[in-house]
């Protein structure tokens, strides 16, 4: 019994080691928004709105205005301490926009936060400007069964709402009515995605 006991706590300080370690360290937040503004500069070039959904501490907005200057806002849950741009504390499917359109909308590990991730799909294709991006960064691996070592073990992101393999994700872009346009892998079966209207 005692045994079994330690297992379940080193298993559970394991997950919540490699969790940290592989995507929600600052030092991979920090690198990972390298790698996401790297990724779309040439658009942020040309960008006048931005839309970051789950935009967490806001390190993507800081290299961005680093660069350039392009309005941006960004939503989540709850406000950090320091922001450096526009924020708006929120669901993202219940906030209107108004007439509001963005060039770019970015979704970096936050859509399987969503309660329904078809319908913020729709709604940010409505908020994408005719010749607007919308870049999705998900943990989405190739099979079930990696699906299921990932997600139900809790070796990653213990919190998601959502789970999903790279082929349904894919599918759910494409039932929402949005066309992927480039696609690659990253490490720790991550996938990026462009898409447009």
């Amino acid at each position: 019994m005692l045994v079994k006991k330690l297992w379940i706590i080193m298993k559970y300080l394991y997950n919540r080691a490699m969790n940290y370690l592989f995507w929600a360290s600052d030092r991979k937040k920090k690198e990972r928004a390298k790698k996401i503004f790297e990724q779309l500069e040439s658009k942020i070039a040309v960008s006048q709105q931005i839309l970051n959904v789950g935009c967490g501490e806001g390190y993507l907005e800081k290299i961005i205005l680093e660069n350039y200057s392009p309005a941006i806002t960004g939503i989540d849950m709850e406000k950090p301490e320091t922001y450096p741009t526009q924020f708006i504390a929120g669901d993202f499917e219940t906030i209107d926009f108004e007439e509001q359109r963005f060039d770019i909308i970015i979704f970096s590990l936050s859509l399987h936060h969503v309660k329904n991730p078809k319908a913020a799909l729709r709604k940010a294709k409505e908020l994408l400007k005719d010749d607007g991006l919308l870049f999705i960064l998900e943990i989405a691996p190739k099979t079930n069964f990696l699906k299921t070592l990932l997600f139900k073990t809790r070796i990653l992101c213990l919190d998601r709402i959502h789970t999903w393999t790279e082929t349904e994700l894919k599918s759910l872009i494409t039932s929402a009515g949005l066309k992927i346009i480039k696609e690659h892998l990253v490490p720790v079966q991550g996938i990026i995605i462009h898409a447009e209207k």
